[in-house]
């Protein structure tokens, strides 16, 4: 997912401590590198209705689920989870 490099390109160590410590302005700042990432990329372009967005987040789940699944994997093996 592209978020990473967009929250890279307009993030900076400063912003972290700043949003750590509730300071709004920095996500102020973010929003729209965020709004414009979202309505590209997440919804490609398509209007934020009920449907296009149930889509993307399916097509989200789909995208990230097996590097979830790999982490728990991984996490298990190492001992560092339990699975019940």
């Amino acid at each position: 997912m592209e978020i990473g490099s967009v929250m890279s390109r307009d993030i900076r160590v400063r912003n972290i401590y700043d949003i750590t410590n509730m300071n709004g302005q920095v996500l102020n700042d973010l929003r729209a590198p965020l709004r414009n990432f979202v309505r590209t990329s997440i919804l490609q372009d398509g209007p934020s209705t009920a449907n296009n967005i149930r889509d993307a987040v399916d097509r989200l789940m789909a995208d990230i689920e097996p590097s979830i699944t790999s982490n728990l994997q991984v996490s298990v093996r190492r001992g560092k989870c339990t699975p019940r």
